[in-house]
């Protein structure tokens, strides 16, 4: 080992580093720990658990993370973005893209009345926004939406439904008027009746995306009904992602029980899932899988999350999110898979750079277009 090896690794001991020379160091160890060169089995051991610990993650996540999901174990780290660590494969070198720098609006909506009306809720200042037959529409200081009964004797037939729709580069939260709580992803519309005061059911119909924290009443179940199933709970937290684009829907649950009835499979048996499984759903049936919760709600956190996911499943949640259309001109490169999470905070360029220093895709973009190729 080398004069400057050693002051280097002294220096990363001691917290001396810069945030370059950390990412060195730590490239070492992925490298000499496949590759078993450079440093001895006793160095390897001490530096090993020395970067264990200070690795990203293991003391909680970094606002940028990216690594390939089918990379090497020998890659080695050879780059820095933001005080992150960037890995790719030996003998590749990340390619620079200059692209948009779109970044996401958020916090956005339209309210769509029962009579019409259409109020941009985004805009609207805070307070009363609506208030008709014994209830009240109000944006509270958060900026979140809240349906407030003010007659308990509403007819809700009468009053009829309202609809929240979030567009590309949105998202919502709102607060019905049993107590219970949605968030809203981009690209997504929530139709709910006004009040739930004398209906048999608490039911909602999605599009889109959303994480609910449904209050309890075990006299009326909540369903939230979407083009291929109806999702009914008591009292649970779970995210459902039903996506038109996306040809199926996703059901994650997180706490509670919910039981799944498929809309398109004619005498299809009910799935009832237990926390942390989930529900696929392609219209001809549900398969159920051990759900990451994390993972799930990773949007509602303010990430894109993802494991060993086809990047033409990721670039879906790009477009929605950025408000781009998103054009292959290598369909293949849309199977490639990848892992890790990247802030949804970040620009678009941010993004794309990112996915393109693994040196398996390039992007280019074109006013509203995202263009792909290998």
């Amino acid at each position: 080992m080398q004069a400057e090896e050693r002051d280097l690794l002294r220096k990363y001991r001691e917290g001396a580093c810069s945030e370059a020379e950390k990412a060195l160091v730590e490239g070492w160890y992925l490298r000499f720990n496949e590759d078993g060169m450079g440093l001895s089995d006793k160095h390897l051991r001490e530096l090993g658990k020395e970067i264990y610990t200070q690795l990203p993650g293991s003391k909680g996540r970094s606002s940028v993370k990216l690594w390939v999901g089918k990379m090497a174990a020998a890659a080695a780290i050879i780059a820095i973005v933001g005080g992150t660590l960037l890995y790719f494969s030996p003998g590749e070198a990340p390619k620079v893209n200059h692209t948009t720098s779109t970044t996401p609006v958020a916090n956005q909506a339209v309210l769509t009345l029962a009579d019409g009306k259409e109020i941009m809720l985004d805009s609207s200042e805070t307070g009363v926004l609506a208030s008709q037959d014994g209830l009240e529409i109000i944006k509270v200081s958060d900026g979140r939406l809240a349906y407030k009964i003010t007659d308990p004797q509403i007819n809700v037939t009468a009053v009829g439904y309202s609809t929240i729709s979030v567009p590309n580069g949105g998202q919502y939260e709102i607060s019905l008027s049993d107590d219970s709580k949605v968030w809203l992803n981009a690209a997504t519309s929530l139709k709910v009746p006004i009040a739930f005061a004398k209906s048999k059911a608490r039911r909602v119909t999605l599009s889109g995306e959303a994480y609910f924290e449904v209050f309890k009443d075990e006299a009326r179940p909540f369903i939230v009904q979407t083009a291929f199933e109806d999702i009914k709970v008591l009292g649970t937290r779970f995210n459902v992602s039903a996506y038109n684009a996306d040809a199926f829907t996703k059901t994650s649950l997180l706490e509670g029980a919910v039981e799944l009835s498929s809309r398109g499979s004619g005498n299809a048996p009910k799935v009832r899932l237990k926390p942390n499984q989930e529900a696929i759903n392609d219209g001809t049936g549900f398969s159920v899988q051990s759900a990451d919760p994390e993972i799930a709600i990773s949007w509602k956190n303010g990430e894109f999350m993802f494991r060993n996911e086809p990047l033409q499943n990721i670039m879906l949640k790009v477009a929605r999110w950025y408000d781009m259309e998103v054009v292959y001109q290598d369909k293949a490169v849309g199977k490639e898979r990848f892992g890790g999470s990247i802030s949804r905070s970040a620009s678009l360029a941010e993004v794309l750079e990112l996915l393109e220093m693994t040196g398996d895709v390039h992007f280019s973009v074109e006013g509203k277009k995202i263009k792909i190729s290998k």
